[in-house]
């Protein structure tokens, strides 16, 4: 399907967020990890959520789910330990076979339909940590084997970089191993302690220790518990940057702003401006008396509670209309760059870098490699303009920075493949609509 949007817009509207993408998934997986019903509240409804769904009910998990009240509830008491569709295989293959090796002495599941094209993701990382467990694994073209032997027990796992999925794939195995599991250089995002709260609710006995290291003792058995999604940060992020880059007002519902801390810091510094109007509702704009920084910002994500790799392409966008010369450094995937190439149709100055910029990351040169990981963003040239040809984004977030684009830029911008982007936000035609945007949809 296609979007065409046409430009300029001031969007100014009410938005309520959708439950996180990042979190409902997972928290999903949980179900295999016990043989009662869990019930999930706040559950968007997206294309990952669908995939996950269809994906327990292969493995024989009773899945019901309302779309409408956002709920779903997930009895998983006869689930089987062979995934053999692929065709809804997606990056919570993992956190599955993590959850059935404890019930079976082996899995079988297909290798992921990879996520968004952002670079190398570290696939080691999740067979390190079942390797560590004394589970051994198998892998051919298509898919992975993990056997056991023995019950799980209880191990130290040291992470090559705090990976999100593969802490989480770490905590799945270690939950209802024999023993204490010590997770060392662990991911702490937001989501990450999400799913940790749920387990605890289960059962579960996980604590925090330290600088990024997570201790669980295991248990033999976890129960059946309600979960409920909280609201997701990066949809109200993208929301924000709508507001300040279209000139318009959005109020923004359902948000957790202590999750979007480092965000709104650089949010105001480019322009933007938030006022809190209730615990869980910010509104944000364009700042009336913003002056342009003399200096070059520099934007380095990183691991949390650093700026989060997802709203770079987001805070690119806010540069370029801004007029703010800005570096883009990003350390957390290696190729997440390639939006400055539709940049630069929009008429914004923008280029791609191999540099770290004096700030030396995994990702410079010096390892063997040249990664593209770096964006210059130089402002515009003129004015913002809707390109001639049709667009086709290639990652979630890098597609709704063209949405914006596309809603500040003067004429008629098509955008196809839009399901890339829907994949990361829920009812988003409609919400554009709500808001003010001029956008009709083609087949």
């Amino acid at each position: 399907m296609k979007y065409v949007i046409k430009g300029p817009n001031t969007a100014s509207g009410e938005v309520v967020i959708s439950g996180a993408k990042n979190f409902s998934i997972k928290a999903l997986a949980l179900s295999l990890l016990q043989d009662g019903v869990m019930e999930y509240h706040n559950v968007p409804n997206n294309i990952d959520v669908f995939k996950t769904n269809e994906m327990l009910r292969a493995l024989g998990a009773k899945v019901e789910f309302d779309a409408q009240k956002k709920y779903a509830r997930v009895e998983a008491s006869s689930i089987v330990n062979v995934l053999e569709d692929d065709t809804h295989a997606n990056m919570m293959v993992f956190l599955i076979g993590a959850s059935l090796i404890h019930k079976y002495d082996y899995v079988r599941f297909p290798k992921m339909n990879k996520g968004c094209p952002l670079g190398k993701r570290a696939d080691d990382f999740h067979i390190m940590a079942f390797e560590n467990f004394g589970v051994s694994s198998l892998e051919s073209e298509n898919e992975y084997v993990f056997k056991k032997e023995f019950p799980l027990v209880g191990c130290d796992i040291v992470l090559p970089y705090p990976s999100v999925g593969a802490t989480e794939t770490a905590i799945f195995l270690a939950a209802k191993a024999n023993g204490m599991t010590r997770i060392f250089n662990a991911a702490i995002e937001p989501e990450v302690q999400a799913l940790v709260t749920a387990l605890i609710t289960m059962g579960a006995n996980i604590f925090f220790v330290g600088d990024r290291e997570i201790v669980v003792h295991g248990v033999e058995k976890l129960h059946s518990v309600r979960v409920d999604i909280h609201g997701d940060y990066l949809e109200a992020a993208s929301w924000a940057i709508m507001a300040a880059a279209t000139d318009g007002e959005i109020v923004v519902r359902g948000v957790v702003p202590e999750l979007i801390g480092a965000f709104l810091g650089i949010f105001n510094m480019m322009g933007g401006s938030v006022k809190r109007l209730g615990d869980d509702v910010l509104k944000f704009s364009r700042a009336r008396n913003f002056i342009r920084p003399e200096r070059t910002m520099v934007l380095e994500t990183g691991v949390f509670p650093k700026l989060r790799t997802d709203l770079q392409p987001l805070l690119a966008v806010l540069a370029g209309v801004h007029n703010i010369k800005t570096i883009v450094h990003d350390t957390v995937y290696n190729d997440r760059v390639r939006y400055v190439e539709t940049f630069r149709q929009f008429g914004l100055r923008a280029d791609g870098s191999h540099d770290c910029f004096d700030n030396k990351c995994r990702f410079h040169e010096s390892s063997g490699t040249k990664s593209m990981h770096s964006a210059l963003i130089d402002g515009l040239d003129g004015e913002l303009v809707a390109p001639s040809n049709v667009l086709v984004p290639t990652t979630i977030r890098s597609g709704m920075a063209e949405i914006i684009l596309a809603a500040a830029a003067c004429g008629i911008t098509v955008i196809d493949k839009v399901e890339v982007i829907e994949r990361g936000y829920c009812d988003l035609f409609n919400k554009l609509v709500q808001i003010g945007i001029n956008i009709t949809t083609l087949e």
